[in-house]
């Protein structure tokens, strides 16, 4: 689905971000060679809690302003 999307909106993934709240979205942001960002809303204070040994993300943080401050500061090299 995700390589129709950036077919279908002209994107290029791996200077995309995913933004989740779920280790399995971080997980589909490191399958595609996307950066990721796990945020604290949701499901995700409780996912951080559980980490899993095969996946990192590229930042975890508080809220999606902070997530998009994250962004603004980490252009992709």
């Amino acid at each position: 689905m995700i390589e129709q999307a950036a077919r279908d909106l002209d994107l290029d993934i791996a200077r995309s971000i995913v933004i989740g709240d779920k280790w399995g979205e971080i997980r589909l942001a490191q399958n595609v060679g996307a950066r990721s960002i796990l945020v604290r809303t949701g499901y995700g204070r409780t996912q951080e809690q559980m980490p899993r040994p095969d996946l990192t993300a590229d930042a975890v943080v508080d809220t999606l302003m902070d997530a998009a401050v994250w962004i603004l500061r980490n252009p992709h090299p």
